[in-house]
């Protein structure tokens, strides 16, 4: 059988385009709601969110929760989803990642230290779910 070809629309890469050029913050779905009002694109926002949604479940982007709200915001990972090999962190500067770590790493000052052994107390302890561990499992773990 013939592969299908993934669903592209205008709107669609429009989106995926304004996370690429804020790839260095994150995004929430109101500001892509702006920008695509600016450029006089109308789209439901239901239609974002699922888009969102399949970005995230693609590794395409990373989803946080919003320290400042309810909400969650955005970040794009890269078309081959490489940032889920490593912490990603958006920090309140408590300091209980760091005394929860068994090795002794300080998660916001070395996230990426060869030290830390993904143990994942770090993420356990995060008031605001900062921390978020991007270690993909393989297929015989699930």
């Amino acid at each position: 059988m013939k592969e299908r070809k993934p669903y592209t629309t205008k709107n669609r890469s429009e989106i995926l385009d304004y996370l690429k050029k804020n790839c260095s913050s994150t995004i929430s779905a109101a500001d892509i709601k702006r920008h695509l009002e600016e450029k006089e694109i109308s789209v439901n926002t239901t239609t974002i969110y699922r888009f969102l949604d399949k970005l995230c479940a693609e590794n395409i982007i990373i989803k946080y929760p919003d320290v400042n709200s309810d909400k969650a915001v955005y970040q794009y990972a890269g078309e081959q989803g490489h940032c889920r090999e490593h912490l990603h962190l958006k920090c309140i500067k408590c300091g209980k990642c760091a005394k929860a770590c068994q090795m002794i790493v300080d998660p916001v000052e070395n996230s990426n230290s060869p030290e830390c052994i993904r143990c994942g107390r770090c993420k356990k302890v995060c008031p605001t779910d900062a921390i978020q561990c991007g270690i993909r499992k393989t297929p015989d773990r699930l």
